[in-house]
């Protein structure tokens, strides 16, 4: 599959998991934006959000995906896959479940083999999605 998805970094890790989502879920539609705050309707700050369409709205409504700019790079990329799964998942998936679970792991495992395809000399020390982080 020929890379979509264009990023100024040649390993970024959102970027890589878009790509992935992209060849599980061919059909499957969102937005996705960084905002450099993210708080819920309590006012904490958290991570991401995900936000569907209303039964109502026009036809061609997506899920919209929030990821807290302020994260570092890791840890946004693995935001961003929990709430893709959600997007292709639907508004169901927000309680998780096995479903949920099963799609993520598929997600993280298509993201790992993408890392390898493309940096074979660092197959051996790959962190799944989710892993390291800013430690």
């Amino acid at each position: 599959m020929s890379n979509q998805f264009k990023s100024v970094y040649t390993n970024d890790p959102a970027n890589m998991v878009a790509e992935a989502f992209a060849e599980l879920y061919p059909d499957a539609k969102y937005e996705a934006a960084l905002a450099p705050e993210l708080y819920d309707d309590k006012g904490t700050p958290i991570c991401s959000c995900i936000t569907f369409p209303n039964e109502g709205d026009d036809a061609d409504a997506v899920p919209i995906i929030v990821v807290n700019s302020q994260l570092g790079v890791e840890i946004a990329a693995a935001e961003l896959a929990m709430q893709l799964i959600h997007a292709a998942l639907g508004f169901e998936s927000l309680k998780g479940g096995e479903a949920y679970d099963a799609a993520l792991n598929a997600l993280k495992v298509r993201y790992n083999e993408i890392g390898n395809e493309r940096f074979p000399e660092s197959a051996e020390a790959a962190e799944p999605v989710g892993g390291g982080g800013n430690e």
